[in-house]
Formats: C-alpha cells, sequence, structure tokens
C-alpha cells in the first residue's frame, strides 16, 4: 500500500475551512431571512449554535484543526502555511456562485497573483 502525501493534510485543512465558511454564510443568510423582529444578537446566537449546520460547521473546523496540527509535524511553517490562502480563492470562487457576491479584475488578478507566489514559495 502506498503511503499517502502528507500534502493531504493541508489540503484537508484548506477544506474544511472553505466548506465551513461557506456553510456557516448559507446559514446566516438564512437566519437573516427567516428572522422577524427586532434584531437581538443573543437570540441570533442562540439560532446559530442550534443549527445543525453551524454544529456541523464547527466540527469540520475542530477537524481542519487537527489536520493543520498534523500538517505542521511535517512540514515548515513557511512553507505550509502560504498554502492557507487557497482558501481565500476558493472562497471567492464558491460565493461567485451560491451568494452572487461581486467579482473584479482585481481579484482574478489579485488570486493569479497568489497563486503564482504560492507555486514559487513551495518550489524546492
Amino acid at each position: 500500500m502506498e503511503k499517502i502525501s502528507p500534502h493531504i493534510y493541508i489540503l484537508f485543512t484548506i477544506l474544511a475551512a472553505t466548506i465551513s465558511s461557506l456553510l456557516v454564510k448559507w446559514q446566516i443568510n438564512q437566519i437573516n431571512n427567516s428572522y422577524e423582529g427586532a434584531f437581538n444578537l443573543f437570540d441570533f446566537f442562540l439560532k446559530l449554535i442550534q443549527n445543525p449546520w453551524i454544529i456541523f460547521a464547527i466540527i469540520l473546523q475542530i477537524f481542519g484543526i487537527l489536520s493543520w496540527i498534523i500538517a505542521l509535524s511535517k512540514f515548515e511553517l513557511s512553507y505550509a502555511y502560504p498554502f492557507t490562502i487557497i482558501t481565500y480563492i476558493l472562497i471567492i470562487f464558491f460565493s461567485l456562485f451560491i451568494f452572487n457576491e461581486s467579482f473584479s479584475y482585481y481579484k482574478a488578478l489579485g488570486s493569479m497573483l497568489v497563486m503564482l507566489g504560492i507555486f514559487f514559495i513551495s518550489y524546492e
């Protein structure tokens, strides 16, 4: 059986952060759209912590942190950390399609420059 690349831990960390952020945003939008009455932060928080999608997102983040700890045991921080910026690029991409968020040439250019930077940092 082939050994799993330690990069899988970085990938899981990125995916966990991306998916959990998208889930939280989706559920906050749902609560905001269906919330009746004056805005009350305590009530809002109670709705969030009782929401199964929010609970799943929190659990996913916990597993992402555990994966990150393993990744850091395998790589130098200066090597592993730049990969987490991929989360930002994935968030931009999926937010565009899922939430109809804005997109600009500056975001596209910035994302390409970030990917180029990650390529150069990770090149050994």
